[in-house]
């Protein structure tokens, strides 16, 4: 038996109207999440970067957190307006960048004092 003469052509279109509706929705829940997520992951990093440097001289961990809270802010705001083709391996590098700032820190912070010669 063949059912395909009795489906009507506007039936299938609605249903892919339907479906692609259904997936537009299910992507924002997840950008949502995954935009949640990242920001507390963000502010988590932050805060232990700013209360490890409390007692010494944190102005390169303080000025590090900042460009990185300014830099993650905007590639938010550009991820949720659609303006990224690529947006997890825009936040792969920035925190690859952050990691290595946040590691290297104290060697670019502490004044030479002996002649490396």
């Amino acid at each position: 038996m063949n059912v395909l003469p009795y489906i009507h052509a506007a039936d299938v279109r609605q249903l892919f109207i339907n479906l692609n509706e259904i997936v537009r929705k299910l992507s924002r829940d997840l950008r949502i999440r995954f935009i949640s997520l990242r920001m507390v992951a963000v502010f988590a990093a932050v805060s232990i970067t700013l209360i490890g440097s409390v007692g010494r001289d944190s102005t390169i961990d303080v000025a590090t957190a900042a460009i990185y809270l300014i830099v993650v802010t905007f590639l938010t705001g550009m991820f949720l307006a659609s303006r990224l083709a690529r947006p997890l391996t825009y936040f792969a590098v920035l925190d690859a960048i952050f990691v290595a700032c946040v590691l290297y820190g104290h060697i670019l912070g502490t004044p030479i004092t002996n002649d490396q010669a």
